[in-house]
Parts: structure tokens; C-alpha cells; sequence
């Protein structure tokens, strides 16, 4: 995804540079860096008309799940940190506290076009379930996944 993405973007107007981050986990991450004197909304819009164009070679899976276009600044504005006084709470505790309760309120702040949480990651919680208990609750689940290469977990 990232080569065609990267062929529609060179020579968009009043572009400085740009770069790429390719993630393990799937995600691709496209930084267009634009001159300071231009108006970041048309950026922006030039931007995601170029991104429109290479969409038609993405996979189809990309395409389902569709590609984000944002403006925003690309150092940190702001930081805020968050302890534990007593080592009550631990790494993972308090970046979760961060997702749940901080990193939807300030994405709302006039401004403010991502916010990033640094240290131990988002908390996930693996779960086992029985299908056919689901079925009889009339629930059900995908019974593939993509690491399992469509086995029944």
C-alpha cells in the first residue's frame, strides 16, 4: 500500500518532503510535510485527493477498512505525564486509564488533531468462548482468524 500511496504524493503542491512509517501490526503511516506559508486546509484536501487516486491499487482489505487523512503538527505540542505517588498503579494500568478517559476528551479540544500514548500500550484482554454455548444464546462469533490462517482457535 505504501508504494502507490508514496508515487501519488510526490509532487503534490507546496510539499517539503515526505516519509514513511511501516508498522508490524499492519498500519502504515504517511507523513507529507508542506511549506509553512501555505493554507493547511488546502493541504490537506490536496492531500486526500491524492490519496483518492492511489486507492484504486490498494488491496481490497485496505480499501474496506479505509485510509485517515489529518493535518497535524509533526512534533508534540504538549505533554502530560501520568505516575503513580505511591507505585499503586503500574505501566499498564495508567495508559489504559489514558485511553478510557483522557484520549477521546482532548481529541475534542479546538485544535488538537491526534493524541499519541506513550509507554506500556493499550490493554487487551484474550477471551475464550465456547460456540456452540453461544449458538444456543443465538451469539455468534467469527470462527476464523487471520493468525490462526483460518483454523477454529
Amino acid at each position: 500500500m505504501a508504494t502507490p500511496l508514496e508515487q501519488q504524493m510526490s509532487g503534490v503542491d507546496n510539499m517539503n518532503y515526505m516519509y514513511s512509517l511501516n508498522q508490524n501490526n499492519g498500519l502504515m503511516r504517511l507523513v507529507v510535510n508542506f511549506d509553512i506559508n501555505t493554507d493547511s486546509n488546502t493541504d490537506q484536501m490536496l492531500t486526500h485527493l491524492r490519496e483518492a487516486q492511489a486507492e484504486r491499487q490498494f488491496p481490497p482489505d485496505v480499501r474496506n477498512l479505509g485510509v485517515t487523512v489529518q493535518k497535524s503538527l509533526s512534533t508534540p505540542f504538549l505533554l502530560f505525564a501520568l505516575y503513580s505517588p505511591n507505585k499503586t498503579y503500574d505501566a499498564t494500568f495508567l495508559a489504559n486509564y489514558a485511553y478510557i478517559h483522557l484520549v477521546d476528551q482532548l481529541t475534542r479540544v479546538r485544535g488538537v488533531a491526534n493524541v499519541t500514548v506513550f509507554g506500556a500500550g493499550q490493554y487487551a484482554i484474550r477471551c475464550w468462548v465456547h460456540p456452540d454455548k453461544l449458538a444456543k444464546l443465538n451469539i455468534t462469533v467469527p470462527r476464523s482468524c487471520r493468525r490462526c490462517k483460518n483454523r477454529t482457535p
